[in-house]
């Protein structure tokens, strides 16, 4: 009887250790959860981004914005920088300017030029640099182009190189032909249609600009006191009030999601 006794009490002893050790088992557990629920709470207080970030809900652009409800806040991979062509497309309104008006179709072939009628040619080309009817605001190349101080740096680099303003204009990256930068001219700064792709006249401009102004600008540019004077100068543009490009994004400002997003090189 004293044995069956023992035992009932070295059993009850048993069953009330193992509640104890679940017990203290599940304390250990939910502290730890505890900690590491604190130590979330301390970070995101750390975070100095938290509460300020402008691609947050209170983004005032958000509502007006295509892309706002896209941004994924990644500084890498931004979809409201103007490498986006959609972005692009949005922020610049009428100004956007799709790249299909001036890169070159598959199926065009340009007008042959050769040694025979390369002079003839680039006479020609000098005749519709100065010509304002292919556009239709009175504009010709040689408006902005009569002397060399407008071009572009890159305007140097043996075409097809990446062109700044069909990066700005059109979110379009890479790079540009000599004869699809000329029909970007003449349908964007000049207002007009892009000449005929297998036409003689766009064959005869491209070799005018190519052979006679980007030679001329090429060097100048070997000289490194002419582009340091042609940058301090670069302010001082007379055709920015005639160039479509000048106008200003009126959103830019206002935009937490451009480049001047705070939080964008911290996320």
């Amino acid at each position: 009887m004293k044995n069956k006794l023992h035992l009932c009490i070295c059993s009850l002893l048993l069953g009330l250790l193992s509640i104890s050790i679940v017990h203290a088992e599940e304390r250990s557990i939910n502290m730890q959860a505890s900690i590491t629920h604190e130590k979330s709470l301390m970070m995101v207080a750390a975070n100095p981004c938290m509460g300020k970030n402008p691609c947050m809900a209170n983004n005032p652009c958000m509502g007006s914005n295509p892309c706002g409800a896209k941004n994924p806040c990644d500084a890498a991979v931004n979809p409201c920088s103007l490498k986006n062509p959609c972005s692009a497309k949005a922020a610049l309104g009428e100004q956007f300017i799709n790249p299909n008006l001036y890169i070159r179709p598959r199926a065009t072939t340009p007008f042959e030029i050769s040694a025979s009628n390369k002079k003839q040619l680039i006479k020609e080309g000098e005749r519709l640099f100065n010509d304002g009817s292919l556009g239709s605001n009175g504009l010709s190349c040689n408006t902005c182009h009569a002397t060399d101080d407008l071009f572009k740096q890159s305007f140097a680099k043996p075409y097809p190189h990446k062109v700044q303003i069909t990066i700005d204009r059109s979110g379009y990256h890479k790079p540009v032909a000599a004869d699809e930068f000329v029909q970007f001219c003449i349908a964007t700064p000049m207002a007009g249609q892009p000449l005929n792709w297998n036409s003689r006249e766009l064959t005869a401009l491209t070799a005018y600009v190519e052979n006679v102004k980007q030679k001329s600008f090429m060097a100048k540019a070997a000289n490194p006191c002419y582009m340091k004077s042609k940058n301090e100068s670069a302010g001082h543009n007379p055709c920015m009030a005639k160039n479509p490009c000048a106008g200003q994004n009126p959103c830019m400002g206002k935009n937490p999601c451009t480049m001047k997003n705070p939080c964008a090189a911290k996320m």
